[in-house]
């Protein structure tokens, strides 16, 4: 019988769920669920599985020998402290997006993470949607031959009584706004697709919700392969989500992928006819597009940490998305452009 590689939760909040589920369903015959911790006891008492270890101090959980990998689903203001006990602690981490809120303190977990050999993965689900993948193996392919442009766009709905159902919700400290929130995901996808961004300018207002931070922003931005971008991300649509999607100029064709978080090619035109034909699999992943790429992450980090051929996300692969943010933030604020490939910029989720 296979040694099944052992991990923890902490946090039991909104996308609980989609972690859960995997360990639950036995998703991954490799991998056992054997404690979780969250501050609300209420929350615990949801989780009806008599044999995992449950407590409200998460401190319990990383000193559990047992444990080989911590997943951490707190508030992102929250993600530094706890991953860096978890890495002090000898434990692998599994964090979702962002990896934290401030730049120096991403590259100290990094540092850490080596110093201790263990390892980082951040949670970039949306890289794994099927529409993505092939867009991506177009690209590897040369099949959009020069990439003219890339465009995004977030126009999601969260009201106010999303935002008043946490305290930390919307505020600097805890958890940035409609681009560190909603629109990291997609500024991750234009990097993955587009390749390192050089230069940004943004605006950003704050138009509906009564909250700290941002609830809609724009940018542009420049990659460093020449192609131009636009980024459009907000909580504000109304009165539900209308889309999240991405779309890929090229001198050869064009991709449009819709849907409510590029899930769903609604365009695809090549000159050359034959990349036109794409398998009905990669037009469209399955309804319950959230977390759709949860499973698909966790195969390629058990991979990872069996040392096979793998693409899971590190930390310093994620720090690149955390960059054009706090670049894009850096220039919502001082108003000019900003040069992305910056350690440590100034601005109020870096100084919160």
């Amino acid at each position: 019988m296979k040694k099944k590689i052992k991990f923890g939760i902490i946090g039991c909040g909104r996308i609980f769920s989609k972690h859960y589920e995997i360990f639950l369903r036995n998703q991954i015959p490799d991998i056992e669920l054997v404690a979780v911790s969250d501050k609300k006891q209420r929350k615990l008492n949801l989780i009806k599985d008599k044999n995992l270890l449950k407590s409200q101090n998460y401190k319990d959980i990383l000193s559990f020998k047992e444990i080989n990998t911590i997943v951490i689903l707190t508030e992102s203001g929250n993600h530094y402290s706890i991953i860096k006990e978890a890495l002090l602690n000898k434990k692998n981490v599994i964090v979702e997006k962002p990896l934290c809120l401030k730049l120096k303190q991403a590259y100290e977990l990094i540092k850490i993470s080596k110093k201790q050999k263990k390892k980082i993965f951040v949670i970039m689900q949306n890289r794994f949607n099927n529409p993505i993948q092939i867009t991506k193996s177009y690209i590897n392919q040369n099949k959009f031959g020069k990439i003219i442009s890339i465009t995004s766009r977030v126009r999601w709905s969260r009201d106010q009584k999303y935002y008043d159902q946490a305290s930390w919700r919307g505020t600097w400290k805890y958890d940035g706004g409609a681009l560190t929130n909603q629109g990291i995901h997609h500024i991750d996808l234009m990097y993955y697709l587009g390749g390192p961004v050089i230069e940004t300018f943004a605006f950003s207002t704050r138009r509906l919700a009564k909250i700290q931070t941002e609830d809609t922003a724009v940018a542009v931005l420049k990659f460093k392969n020449g192609a131009l971008g636009t980024f459009e991300v907000t909580t504000a649509t109304r009165p539900k989500d209308l889309e999240g999607s991405i779309s890929i100029l090229g001198e050869k064709g064009t991709m449009i992928i819709g849907g409510f978080a590029a899930n769903k090619i609604e365009y695809c035109e090549f000159i050359n006819k034959k990349d036109n034909i794409i398998k009905k699999k990669y037009f469209e992943n399955p309804k319950n597009v959230y977390g759709f790429g949860h499973k698909k992450i966790y195969l390629e980090i058990v991979k990872n940490l069996k040392n096979k051929k793998n693409r899971a996300i590190l930390a310093q692969e994620s720090l690149e998305s955390l960059k054009i943010l706090h670049s894009l933030y850096s220039s919502i604020e001082s108003n000019k452009k900003m040069l992305v490939n910056v350690k440590n910029f100034r601005n109020k989720l870096n100084n919160a």
